[in-house]
């Protein structure tokens, strides 16, 4: 068992001469299942890591309750609390060969005995670096030095294996490779997995529970789905997705029918799902934020004014004539940017790289309709709708 809650959990740091108090956690509250990867995400200086070290034993908690195995945890040293740490820096000894970096996670014991040896063989096979055991860590590479620091984590009898930014040093090619590598690692080891990183992109294909955070408040706990697809507010919504267009539309009922406009007067039809949002009623007449994300939009053709479009389908829910002013080759997609004509706003949208559009012309956005792809948030609190 290796089941975490942390309760009313604050950390704040006195000030100084130079500096004001900081709060840099604020009433955290999160319970973390045994077996689970939970990931701590945010912008730089959110908390996430100061969070982290707090679970480690390396920040001191100002006040709140830490529990690791449904015990009391605050004053438990780090070395007693059934954990070990990934840092980002691999924190690797130079003098040391890669077979002692890892047997050192065993420690007191002794590295030369049998129990050890074979523990280590274990591991190092798992994360097929067998071949690289009697190595100095400076003949390895950046890849081969993170699967070195999380051998030395994973072959500890501990539960639960803590990750701060621990992917960060590596190029884009194997940190890919390498957030493959930790799932399968994951299910092989079945320990409690917690990571920290900047990069949602890192933690939305490993998690099985993501926490966002801003100015050390979480905003959000949620599987990658809900956070994404169900934003509790507009900082979600943009740091899930960066690309996410937002833009002021007024929420209008005509003859049973709800639609929103946007500054410069085109439209967007509510789908029959959305109307059954009740709480959007309550907005009728009033302004608020509007999100659409690039891939909830198409074109449906170039030239061609929206109009004639709503005249031959009603399959989508609404169409945005506008000129594209530019277009960006983004190797899988090709991201298009146009301004709907009569209005200062930019939408964005990711279209397939075979579909080739001139900038300058004029093109027709189309929406999917579906509930989904239209996100509402309160133009004052930033909630979602």
């Amino acid at each position: 068992m290796s089941k975490i809650t942390l309760k009313n959990i604050y950390k704040t740091y006195a000030a100084t001469e130079n500096h004001a108090e900081l709060h840099a956690v604020t009433d955290f509250n999160l319970e973390i299942q045994s077996g689970e990867i939970v990931a701590l995400v945010g912008p730089s200086g959110c908390g996430k890591t100061t969070t982290l070290r707090m679970i480690a034993g390396l920040e001191e908690i100002t006040s709140g309750e830490l529990r690791i195995d449904s015990k009391p945890a605050n004053d438990i040293p780090p070395k007693d609390r059934n954990l070990s740490m990934v840092f980002q820096n691999y924190a690797l000894f130079p003098s040391m060969s890669v077979y002692e970096n890892i047997a050192f996670g065993l420690y007191p014991a002794d590295p030369n005995s049998d129990q050890v040896k074979a523990k280590v063989a274990e591991v190092a096979k798992t994360l097929e670096i067998t071949h690289l055991l009697e190595r100095m860590p400076y003949q390895t590479s950046g890849g081969q030095k993170q699967r070195i620091a999380l051998a030395r984590a994973f072959v500890q009898d501990k539960n639960i294996v803590l990750l701060d930014e621990a992917f960060s040093n590596l190029d884009a090619r194997l940190r890919d490779v390498m957030r493959f590598e930790l799932t399968k690692y994951h299910k092989i080891f079945g320990k409690t997995l917690i990571l920290v990183t900047h990069d949602i992109n890192e933690a939305m294909p490993v998690a099985s529970k993501i926490v966002v955070m801003r100015d050390g408040i979480i905003q959000q706990v949620g599987t990658p789905e809900e956070v994404y697809l169900k934003p509790a507010n507009k900082f979600v919504a943009n740091f899930v997705a960066p690309w996410t267009n937002f833009f002021e539309v007024e929420i209008i009922e005509s003859e049973g029918k709800l639609f929103a406009r946007a500054d410069g007067g085109f439209e967007l039809f509510f789908p029959p799902s959305l109307e059954k949002n009740h709480q959007i009623h309550n907005y009728v007449g009033k302004k608020v934020t509007m999100a659409l994300r690039p891939e909830t939009l198409g074109i449906w053709g170039e030239g061609d004014h929206v109009q004639d479009y709503n005249s031959r389908s009603e399959s989508w829910s609404s169409a945005i004539y506008a000129k594209l002013q530019g277009n960006f080759f983004t190797c899988s997609t090709r991201t298009v940017v146009a301004n709907p004509v009569g209005t200062g706003l930019q939408l964005k949208l990711h279209v397939h790289n075979g579909e080739d559009y001139k900038d300058g012309s004029y093109i027709t956005l189309t929406t999917s309709g579906l509930m989904r792809d239209m996100l509402f948030f309160d133009a004052d609190t930033e909630q979602a709708i």
